[in-house]
């Protein structure tokens, strides 16, 4: 992902659009970004989740993270404008601007399986750095595209876990 937006971004361009390899953008995505107007603080825009398989139920519009059981699930809230950490955005797709991305650099390689996420979160809430819930960008995602059934999911969801009990300070 990094690489990809590092390449993007050495182009003249203020946003660049990140999706993961199992979504779909909704008709209007497009034409809804098109009207979203330039923030001044850093903001990276955070689209509403629909399933990919019934494209009318909705997923998620952020993820919360549970400090005590240290879980992380996904939440469907509408009236969310912010995300701020300990919830955080299951990135499956992103809206970066030109600023955020210089800011932030992108996500921290050494997180992975979900855990990535909320470190790119917890990272935006230090550096200033908007995570905006735009109910008007929609896309539809089809889940576990990433992990599906592998069992290595479990061993990397753990290890991505404790590092991120070490930045929380837990």
């Amino acid at each position: 992902m990094n690489a990809g937006l590092a390449k993007a971004f050495s182009y003249d361009v203020d946003r660049v659009v990140m999706l993961c390899n199992d979504v779909e953008v909704d008709e209007d995505f497009y034409k809804n970004l098109a009207i979203i107007e330039d923030t001044i603080q850093p903001t990276i825009l955070c689209p509403s989740v629909y399933f990919l398989q019934d494209k009318n139920k909705a997923s998620y519009t952020y993820g919360n993270l549970d400090l005590e059981k240290w879980s992380l699930t996904h939440i469907f809230d509408e009236s969310i404008d912010k995300i701020v950490f300990p919830d955080y955005y299951p990135a499956s797709a992103l809206v970066w601007d030109r600023k955020s991305f210089l800011l932030t650099e992108g996500f921290n390689k050494d997180y992975y399986c979900y855990w990535e996420d909320v470190e790119l979160s917890f990272r935006c809430k230090n550096l200033s750095v908007n995570l905006q819930s735009c109910q008007s960008l929609k896309i539809h995602h089809f889940g576990r595209g990433t992990t599906g059934k592998k069992k290595i999911y479990s061993t990397h969801f753990e290890e991505g876990k404790e590092k991120t009990k070490k930045i929380v300070g837990c």
